[in-house]
């Protein structure tokens, strides 16, 4: 094995092995143990410490003799006692040159202390204070041992050690040798842990990382206070389930464990959940990340950094790397400037950082094969990342589809269990299950997430602050009308799905097109179940947004869920919706006077579908007087 090769085996086995250090005398005392929080630092350290040269003769040769020491170990089997109680010995014997030579180096013109003793009593050499045992007996060391605090415990362990060895007091049995061998290893990294400012580029080092532990701190807290606990962390919240089965917490749980996994695609359609649930996976981990802070195991730190994709500027180099360090640390407190914002997740190594990329479907067409380039570089260039992406599927690649979950609308169970629950409808639970029982269609509008979490928001507002003051019966009344409910939960629908949809804000005018379009079609299907490309040809060229064609507009309608397709057809997603729709353009149309008849001439038929329209009309509008429709269904019954 070369020097090279063996100094990394060296390495890894002392920060394997010795970043917590038991007790000598109490070594299952696990409440006796000390933690070497930065043990790869120490270790460090120490191999610098030992290659410095010194003008101390019997210290000239000491990196050479300690690294012998423990090839010598490390090579013997663990069966062969001998052999290890002679490396573990030569160690120790070192222990007091070392001393010597560190003790020079920081009073280059003080006094030599002239024993072993009198060194460990230095405070500025190794941070002991104290008596010490000069050739104890067994019974005196254990009793010393226990008394002491666990560094000075390990010191007298070392020491006592190297008396037993150099007086040959005893031959060791295999447990006490071992017990002595982490002794001696363990002193000599604390002593380097006290030295450690001796080495220029450890202490710069660790002055490094101490500067972005304290920066991290204030970057997770800034990253945590983004997002608004109501939205999620409260009632409204509902746990979402993937179709490949389970809950989506548990699936990011396992890929975020995971030591091969790097990205994990969530999908579903607009509304199902997907950015709520990215904000919140962002805001669980900058939580947990301030905790591991309190309790100070930073090999455990994962740190979230959150970004809309749909910010995302095409033609800059590295954007995406660039624009999440700007997300994560807008005040540059991490230190990371220049040609190192390029290559900003290594300072955070071995630290993970989880990249929370939401919108996918959301990026520019002209920019989409950029983003994708970058985010398989991320993952490719840096194996501390792990990258989240939402997405609606039509957006994913086709070669991420090993790394997709998909998520499942609620089930009907589901509607009814998150309705029922006392915590968020206090005083209308039972009466929203009874209600929502003979509605089918609502409750299938109800399953998309969003959806689910406005009508809670809406029934909520009927609820009085103090449940004790009790709900009016008329005020019950009202909470449960299915028109005015629908009315609440489109405004929502248009208001959120269709600005995600459209990639930008929806003026108020555009919203009201589109409603317009949805409201033509539903008047113009009349009771037909499906309409044609040719119908909705007819009426959707007259509601184009912009440069976005009627296909264009007819897609999303039909991923959002407002629509579905068969075939060269098309339906709304049911009877209820279809209704509403109609009840929307019939108040519009009839406002208008001049197009009263020509709003009447629509209803062609008298069926269940008309009555259904009109009974959530009259709901939605109660000050209207619409008895000309009604004049209108009863001309066309007796017909």
């Amino acid at each position: 094995m070369g020097n090279s090769e063996f100094l990394q085996k060296l390495r890894d086995y002392l920060i394997r092995n010795f970043r917590e250090i038991e007790h000598p005398a109490e070594p299952f005392d696990v409440s006796r143990r000390f933690t070497l929080e930065e043990v790869e630092s120490t270790t460090a350290a120490l191999l610098e410490l030992l290659r410095l040269s010194t003008t101390i003769a019997d210290a000239q040769d000491l990196e050479k003799q300690v690294l012998f020491s423990f090839r010598e170990y490390l090579s013997a089997p663990p069966l062969e006692t001998e052999r290890r109680v002679s490396a573990a010995g030569h160690l120790a014997e070192r222990l007091e040159p070392f001393l010597k030579k560190l003790f020079v180096l920081r009073h280059p013109s003080a006094l030599m202390p002239d024993s072993l003793g009198r060194l460990l009593k230095e405070k500025d050499v190794v941070g002991y204070q104290g008596e010490l045992l000069h050739k104890p007996t067994d019974e005196q060391m254990l009793a010393a041992l226990r008394s002491q605090r666990t560094p000075e415990a390990i010191l007298h362990d070392a020491y006592y050690f190297r008396n037993n060895w150099a007086h040959k007091a005893k031959l060791l049995a295999p447990v006490e040798e071992q017990r002595y061998w982490r002794s001696v290893v363990a002193a000599y990294l604390l002593i380097a842990e006290k030295n450690i400012d001796l080495v220029d580029n450890v202490k710069s080092c660790r002055e490094r990382d101490a500067q972005i532990r304290s920066g991290l701190r204030v970057c997770l807290g800034n990253m945590r206070g983004r997002f608004d606990d109501t939205r999620w962390r409260n009632e409204y919240y509902i746990p979402l389930t993937v179709e490949q089965g389970g809950k989506l917490d548990d699936h990011v749980r396992v890929f975020l464990a995971s030591q091969t996994e790097r990205l994990l695609v969530v999908t579903g359609r607009t509304g199902a959940g997907k950015s709520t649930f990215l904000e919140r996976v962002t805001a669980d981990l900058a939580d947990q990340a301030l905790n591991v802070f309190d309790s100070e195991a930073f090999e455990y730190l994962t740190v979230p950094v959150h970004l809309e994709l749909k910010r995302y500027v095409p033609g800059k180099r590295q954007y995406l790397l660039k624009k999440l360090y700007k997300e994560f640390d807008p005040n540059r407190l991490l230190g990371v400037t220049g040609r190192r914002v390029n290559s900003w997740p290594q300072t955070l190594s071995p630290i993970a950082l989880v990249a929370c990329l939401d919108g996918l479907d959301e990026v520019p067409s002209t920019a989409y094969p950029m983003v994708v380039s970058e985010i398989e570089d991320l993952v490719a260039d840096f194996e501390n990342v792990k990258v989240i992406v939402t997405s609606r599927p039509n957006a994913v690649p086709p070669h991420w589809r090993n790394s997709v979950v998909h998520i499942a609308p609620l089930t009907r169970e589901e509607v009814f269990a998150y309705f029922g629950h006392p915590e968020r409808l206090a005083l209308l639970a039972s009466d929203v299950q009874a209600f929502l029982e003979g509605k089918p269609d609502l409750v299938d509008i109800l399953q998309d997430p969003l959806m689910a979490e406005a009508a809670c928001r809406y029934w909520r507002r009927f609820e009085p602050a103090d449940p004790a003051d009790g709900l009016d019966p008329r005020v019950r009344q009202e909470a449960l009308l299915e028109g005015p409910l629908l009315h609440y939960l489109y405004e929502c629908f248009f208001t959120h799905h269709l600005r995600r949809a459209f990639r930008g804000q929806v003026m108020d005018i555009e919203r009201a097109e589109q409603m317009n379009a949805l409201a033509s079609l539903a008047l113009e299907m009349d009771d037909d179940p499906f309409a044609n490309l040719e119908l909705i040809t007819e009426v959707f060229e007259k509601f184009e947004r912009g440069t976005a064609a009627r296909e264009k507009l007819l897609n999303v309608f039909v991923d959002t869920g407002l629509l579905k397709s068969r075939d060269t057809e098309f339906a709304f997603r049911n009877d209820t919706v279809k209704a509403y729709f109609a009840a929307v353009g019939l108040h519009s149309r009839m406002g208008k006077r001049k197009d009263v008849e020509q709003a009447l001439s629509l209803i062609r038929q008298v069926n269940d579908f008309w009555h259904r329209c009109v009974g959530l009309l009259k709901q939605i509008y109660p000050l209207n007087d619409f008895s000309h429709i009604e004049k209108h269904l009863a001309s066309l019954a007796e017909a």
